[in-house]
């Protein structure tokens, strides 16, 4: 179970660097656009380019929000599961493990 989480963990932590390189490229390109823009202020073709730059930048922020989402669950998971784990090998060592039957049994 562990080793699940840790792969899930790792490929998360991939994904948002790869979005976290694609952000920088795009910012970047979106930067030398505008200073292009700046330069001709009536270029259609450049006001284009940028619009869709920003729009795709946008979309990029967006799936970086949901990748770091991503991350922080499976790390929490992979938290979550071993100090479960650690409280029940911890509280379960040398103590008979009883049935439900012998429970019923009882009388209180």
């Amino acid at each position: 179970m562990g080793r699940v989480m840790l792969c899930n963990t790792h490929f998360a932590n991939m994904k948002k660097r790869l979005r976290e390189a694609q952000v920088k490229a795009l910012a970047k390109k979106v930067q030398l656009t505008e200073a292009q823009l700046h330069q001709d202020l009536t270029n259609k073709q450049v006001k284009k380019i940028l619009s869709e730059s920003q729009g795709k930048l946008i979309d990029l922020f967006q799936d970086l929000v949901v990748c770091n989402n991503h991350v922080l669950s499976a790390k929490w998971y992979m938290y979550g599961d071993t100090c479960s784990k650690t409280f029940f090998d911890f509280h379960l060592i040398g103590k008979k493990k009883h049935s439900s039957k012998s429970w019923r049994q009882r009388e209180f």
